[in-house]
């Protein structure tokens, strides 16, 4: 899924990430899936700015077809690694404990 690359998304390897910056935008996608505020993200990732994060969310928008096509299929992607090379059993621990205490899906 090839999604549309601008001043503010570009392409690096099989991801999309945001201009000069080390965060995906399946990074800023998924906080959304999960009802974060701009406020809540900016926390998160202090490095950005406010105006980037509203870009974002209206490039997410105005791509969201794409964007949630691409974000399936990284899903997709990143269940098949999981299954070739699964977590120890500590990091699953972990990872169902944060979970938990966020109220999210378990692991």
């Amino acid at each position: 899924m090839d999604l549309p690359v601008s001043e503010l998304i570009e392409s690096r390897g099989p991801g999309y990430y945001i201009v000069g910056s080390r965060i995906s935008l399946d990074t800023i996608a998924n906080c959304l899936r999960h009802g974060d505020t701009v406020e809540s993200i900016l926390e998160g990732f202090p490095s950005l700015e406010r105006e980037e994060v509203e870009r974002v969310i209206v490039y997410i928008r105005e791509n969201q077809a794409s964007v949630d096509a691409y974000l399936e299929e990284a899903a997709r992607r990143y269940e098949e690694l999981r299954k070739q090379n699964p977590p120890p059993a500590s990091v699953m621990e972990k990872i169902r404990k944060y979970q938990t205490e966020r109220g999210l899906r378990s692991a």
